[in-house]
């Protein structure tokens, strides 16, 4: 077996000895104690295989996040590929850097792809099959992707593609790679108060990027679970082992035309997974269970009535699934509160923007496409309007009624910033020095 290292160190070249004869060939495709002579003490637990029917199919560029990342060998059985691996470690000198290799059926290369780097490829023949063993389970909620085009990253594609899936056609670019608003309260909390031990339990669904809290990582006042709230079982054992005095419920699905398109993971996340939190809170004692709601659980203002706000005292009236499961969640907390006596907040905010905002949103999604000379898509004529807030302000608010709030009172987080839809995107394109040309009207959202 001959061994080569790549330009990208880490990143190797296998090539198995191939036996022949008069009736065809041989090869060891792997052999634990062959890779551990070279150097690779590797445990693999999952073989996978994809087929691809078109040339130019692209495929990537994909990775797992910790706890489940994985280290890869690849190998070409049918057809041929041009396979590209990119180191994706924020903290290695070449981060960003990327290889290609040309792995065929014919001959026989394998690519050796370790943890913290991005894999993808681009088929080079009609009917293409790609196996690859892994040292970790594939796990869709630790799954991430990146622009398979990133301009910072600039893979030189042998071809254009010809087939490309939605997802990777619209995965954000390495710096565009976020987490969502919990992350700010994290990094909130262990900056204004250093005395707090902060516990970050996040099951990283495809909003979720561990990277971006590196920065928390050597702090001994912080600690990340990798769970999720809709298990029961894993909540408890999270409650027993830690102990919380506080918790501030941020989990949720949250992208309204999802929950038009998939309401019972909406349903699952917001209603089910908050009710077991309630559960453990019941179980093991709380001091304080503070709900992050939404201020789209009351529906719409009249547009010719921009004098109107809502109060706490607003009747909800929902228009979404989404807003329907926060709104459930909301009363199955003031519930809770008053049959078990378990001391209850509920914030409901207007629309955030700022630091780590997931690029589906409106704000980073008409800055991403501008910059990248893409349409801009605005639901019907974009007059709804929408009130916006700073995230920095949303932590203080939230930080301020956990410490001083009163148990059982709803507060609503606002900013006084309401602009039309129409607006902020004009906004944007202006600040970046586009062309309004870019906006692209298009028929409106459900329940809109």
């Amino acid at each position: 077996m001959k061994v080569t290292e790549t330009e990208l160190k880490g990143v190797y070249i296998i090539e198995p000895k191939v036996f022949g004869d008069s009736r065809g060939w041989f090869m060891e495709s792997w052999s634990k104690k062959k890779f551990e002579n070279a150097g690779f003490n590797v445990d693999f637990v999952q073989d996978n295989q994809s087929y691809s029917k078109q040339k130019g199919t692209l495929r990537g560029l994909h990775y797992q996040l910790n706890p489940m990342a994985q280290l890869k060998v690849v190998r070409c059985t049918r057809g041929a590929l041009f396979d590209v691996a990119v180191d994706i470690r924020k903290d290695s000198p070449q981060y960003a850097k990327w290889t290609g290799v040309i792995l065929s059926a014919e001959n026989k290369k394998q690519l050796l792809i370790p943890r913290g780097f991005a894999h993808g490829f681009i088929t080079l023949t009609d009917d293409v099959e790609i196996q690859y063993k892994a040292d970790n389970y594939y796990a869709p909620e630790c799954d991430g992707n990146i622009f398979w085009n990133d301009p910072e990253i600039a893979v030189e594609w042998p071809l254009p593609p010809a087939i490309l899936s939605g997802k990777d056609e619209k995965a954000p670019t390495l710096k565009e790679r976020v987490e969502r608003g919990e992350l700010n309260f994290v990094y909130h909390q262990l900056k204004n108060h250093p005395e707090d031990f902060v516990i970050c339990y996040d099951k990283l669904t495809y909003a979720g990027n561990l990277e971006t809290l590196k920065d928390a990582e050597s702090n001994p006042n912080y600690k990340f679970i990798h769970g999720d709230i809709s298990d029961r079982e894993e909540v408890y054992k999270m409650f027993e082992e830690e102990k919380p005095d506080a918790v501030i419920n941020f989990a949720a699905e949250s992208h309204v035309d999802r929950s038009i398109e998939e309401p019972e993971l909406f349903l699952r996340t917001n209603i089910l997974g908050t009710s077991i939190l309630l559960d453990a809170c019941k179980k093991f004692g709380i001091k304080r269970f503070h709900q992050v709601s939404t201020d789209e659980v009351y529906g719409d203002l009249p547009l010719d009535r921009p004098d109107l706000f809502f109060t706490e005292k607003t009747n909800l009236h929902t228009s979404s699934p989404y807003s329907a499961s926060k709104a459930s969640a909301d009363l199955l907390v003031q519930a809770y509160g008053r049959t078990y006596q378990i001391p209850v907040t509920i914030s409901r905010c207007s629309n955030n923007y700022g630091p780590y905002h997931f690029p589906e949103k409106l704000i980073p999604l008409m800055i991403i496409n501008a910059l990248n000379g893409k349409k801009l898509p605005v639901y019907g004529e974009g007059a709804n309007i929408r009130d916006w807030l700073y995230v920095e302000d949303h932590c203080s608010a939230i930080d301020l009624i956990l410490r001083k709030g009163k148990v059982g009172e709803v507060y609503n987080i606002g900013g006084h910033n309401e602009r039309t839809n129409l607006e902020v995107v004009k906004t944007i394109l202006k600040i970046l020095g586009r062309s309004e040309d870019l906006i692209e009207f298009v028929t409106d959202r459900k329940g809109h």
